[in-house]
């Protein structure tokens, strides 16, 4: 029973008493110190709500003007959304205007 509780206890060496009952009887020092780097974690990284990748994962630059740079800058505070949001929807609306088709 000793055992039962030991393995349900949150702590860095749960998974070496784990190792250790399934007759490794030692972990690498590698292994360890993954181990307590996953006790580090808070509760938020440990168990995070949203667990999907982000959706924008492609970075572009390009150079703009300095009135541009400023007016996205504006309207995205003034949207409440981000640049790049805006920056999409515009690009989507110019696309539907001209009518070009995604192949």
């Amino acid at each position: 029973m000793a055992e039962h509780s030991v393995l349900n206890r949150p702590s860095i060496f749960r998974r070496q008493m784990a190792s250790i009952k399934e007759g490794r009887g030692h972990i690498s020092l590698e292994e360890r110190e993954k181990n307590e780097r996953r006790a580090q974690r808070t509760e938020k990284q440990r168990h995070p709500k949203n667990k999907r990748a982000a959706k924008k994962t492609a970075q572009m630059h390009f150079r703009c003007s300095p009135k541009f740079h400023e007016d996205a800058k504006a309207y995205a505070a003034h949207a409440n959304r981000s640049v790049s949001d805006i920056m999409e929807e515009a690009l989507e609306l110019l696309m539907k205007q001209k009518g070009f088709n995604r192949g």
